[in-house]
């Protein structure tokens, strides 16, 4: 063997050969980390650890970890670097906080407690504490507003305060708070500037002028509180920082000196640097971070985060930036996060599945600022009309997630070729309006298309207009946004929505909507034209089953405030129920000098658009007097027989119906006989 055959038969072999590093909060300095019985203790460490493909960094379960660490190196193809645990018991948790202990009384029921760093979050025996705030509750009303970066409100026209440094959060749309820093008042008017910790979204910069003005503009009768002055401590749970101190004061009954106070002061709990690839992340919990319990950096590669949780965390769960490919998260538990749950920017060839998010966004203007915050799983893109990039997000699959209880979208994905199927999302615009439970965007044609939302279970969208001038609720089950195109909306069940079951909004065309059941929702399936004229055509709906309970719920509809064009669609072999109404379609055009607002039989809608292969259940319908529609759900991941033989069930034939077989995530529409109350969906 030649000199330099040895030299690379010895380089190979001690490549072979993967080292394992052991972290314990029972460790200590002296340890080397290099087996369990000397592991070491300070997670920050890691970054001296000469890590190469196929180590493994073990955490001891059972042990809680105070800090975060970055991520520089690589691992490779079939040998990553591996962050997971070790051990028995509960796994290991990471945590982006302090202990605060040594509390004095400061009088008014208020305590103080020397702190080292600003804290970003206090928790109080694992319960958040509210930034002490103005009003404690509710919102004060813009009177005025001027420029993006000055408020006015009467309240305050005689003020002499100091507000200096104080956060104002303020709706300024339906679909989004922002928050900024208050430069000072004068007057009663407020002039504000970007605040340090909250970004706004790259692709919004150019509107909000990187920052220093509001995206939105600052519209009378929107509403805004102030937070984060000590002085605003009045309210138990309140708190604020002091001079190197926090301020709190407790709620009724906590001893504040036996009780576990806990200050984040962490931004990330693990940072995954720019181009770094061939990282497994498992089987770790992440909770009271400020970002993000994960961060990733652009262009990273081969990311795999699995049975991990994320608790606590201000703005995001899990945070991806551009560029990224083959990321997996999957079998995660997201929840009680204030901004955002899962949040990929620009993914290609991801995957996120079998993951749990629930409780996101919900304390209004706190953890996203802008908009598309308070979504629970969110794949987006960087977008500009002024040009287009060569990649956008594509080839994703977003599959079999539970999505519980958000502020704003359920799930939303952009992008190209995407798979979204058999996630069940409920409760969706809990703290925001305008948006859908299943959600995609697109400013441009070209981004958004070719995409397959299938099989999804979506309920209960509710919308909120709190510290609007009344605007309308408006929230939807499935909504295929502005510019999305050759979309397949197939087999999803949606129902119990605020407003409308399906929208195919004004530009989005050559979509098809089929297989699907809408039930009781405001409104079921709607094609809306309001800011360009034959924007939205070649797109078909068939073979879906729509139903009506309320008088006011509607099947579908057409509606064009541009003019008295509405071939939007071509309709086929649809199932249309309403079991209190007998002009179920609305048809609203522009006429001059006023808009045409119409309520059509199906006769009617049938002469109108050629819908001539529906059929049509009424409240005339002699089955009507007996039976009353009825939703069977199975939101499962396995097929559910379900025995209803003796419930006197029909089929939507009038046949009796005794056994039913459902799908995932599928769902079927049956009669059932009255017993004196409302029919509602068995869930």
């Amino acid at each position: 063997m030649t000199k330099l055959a040895l030299i690379l038969a010895l380089l190979t072999c001690s490549n072979t050969f993967a080292a394992n590093y052991f972290f314990s909060e029972k460790g200590g300095h002296r340890g080397n980390g290099k087996s369990r019985s000397s592991p070491l203790k300070d997670i920050q460490q890691i970054l001296a650890l000469p890590l190469q493909p196929g180590d493994t960094v073990f955490f001891e379960r059972g042990s809680t970890f105070r800090g975060a660490f970055s991520i520089f190196r690589s691992g490779s193809k079939g040998r990553p670097i591996v962050f997971t645990a070790y051990g028995e018991g509960a796994d290991p948790v990471m945590a982006g906080s302090i202990l605060i202990s040594n509390w004095k009384v400061t009088g008014s029921g208020t305590y103080s407690a020397p702190v080292k760093a600003s804290v970003m979050d206090v928790f109080v025996n694992g319960a958040r504490q509210t930034a002490a705030r103005s009003p404690n509750t509710g919102f004060l009303n813009i009177d005025s507003g001027a420029d993006k970066n000055r408020v006015y409100s009467s309240v305050f026209i005689n003020a002499t305060e100091d507000f200096s440094g104080a956060t104002l959060r303020k709706r300024t749309i339906d679909w989004a708070y922002e928050m900024r820093r208050v430069k000072d008042l004068q007057s009663g008017w407020f002039s504000i500037e970007p605040h340090p910790l909250y970004k706004d979204d790259r692709g919004m910069m150019v509107r909000s002028d990187n920052g220093t003005k509001t995206i939105y503009d600052l519209k009378q009768g929107y509403g805004f509180y102030l937070d984060g002055l000590p002085r605003f401590i009045d309210t138990a749970t309140e708190w604020a920082n002091g001079n190197k101190s926090i301020l709190l004061k407790p709620a009724e009954g906590i001893i504040l000196q036996g009780a576990v106070v806990e200050g984040t002061i962490e931004a990330k709990g693990i940072s995954i640097a720019a181009r770094v690839s061939h990282i497994s992340v498992e089987g770790i919990m992440f909770r009271q971070f400020y970002e993000a319990g994960i961060r990733a950096a652009t262009n990273v590669k081969n990311i795999t985060i699995n049975r991990c949780g994320f608790s606590n965390i201000h703005v995001f769960g899990i945070s991806i930036d551009s560029s990224s490919a083959n990321i997996s998260i999957t079998n995660c538990s997201v929840k009680d996060i204030l901004g955002k749950g899962i949040a990929v920017l620009e993914p290609e060839n991801m995957l996120i599945e079998n993951n749990e998010v629930k409780r996101i966004g919900l304390q209004p203007a706190q953890g996203f600022t802008g908009v598309n915050g308070a979504t629970g799983i969110s794949v987006s893109n960087i977008e500009s009309k002024v040009f287009q990039k060569s990649r956008y997000s594509n080839h994703n699959i977003v599959r079999n997630n539970t999505v519980d209880s958000c502020g704003y979208n359920g799930i939303r994905v952009d992008g190209s070729y995407n798979l979204v199927e058999k996630n069940s999302i409920t409760y969706s615009g809990l703290t925001l309006n305008d948006g859908s439970a299943l959600y995609c965007f697109a400013t441009m044609p070209g981004i958004t298309h070719h995409s397959v939302f299938r099989n999804n279970f979506v309920a209960n969208s509710v919308g909120n207009t709190a510290a609007t001038p009344a605007n309308g609720i408006h929230f939807n089950g499935i909504y295929i946004d502005n510019n999305s195109h050759d979309m397949l909306v197939e087999g999803n069940t949606s129902t119990s929505h605020s407003s409308s079951g399906i929208v195919n909004n004004d530009g989005s065309y050559k979509n098809v909507y089929r297989g699907n059941v809408i039930f009781n929702c405001k409104s079921g399936i709607v094609f809306p034209e309001w800011a360009r004229l034959g924007g939205m055509f070649g797109n078909v709906v068939e073979g879906n089953t729509v139903v009506g309970l309320a008088p006011d719920q509607t099947l579908m509809e057409w509606i064009n405030w541009l003019g008295d064009k509405t071939d939007f669609a071509s309709l086929r072999n649809n199932q249309y129920i309403h079991a209190t109404g007998s002009n179920p379609f609305s048809k609203v055009t522009k006429q001059s000098p006023e808009n045409s607002s119409l309520r059509l039989s199906f006769y009617d809608w049938q002469k109108i658009t050629g819908d001539s292969s529906g059929f049509i259940v009424t409240v005339r319908d002699p089955v009507m007097k007996n039976y009353e529609p009825y939703l069977l759900v199975n939101r499962d991941k396995q097929e559910r027989n379900m025995d209803v033989s003796g419930e006197q069930y029909l089929n939507l034939n009038g046949a009796p119906v005794a056994s039913v077989q459902l799908l995932p995530y599928s769902s079927m529409v049956v009669f059932k006989k009255r017993e004196g109350r409302k029919a509602s969906p068995q869930l």
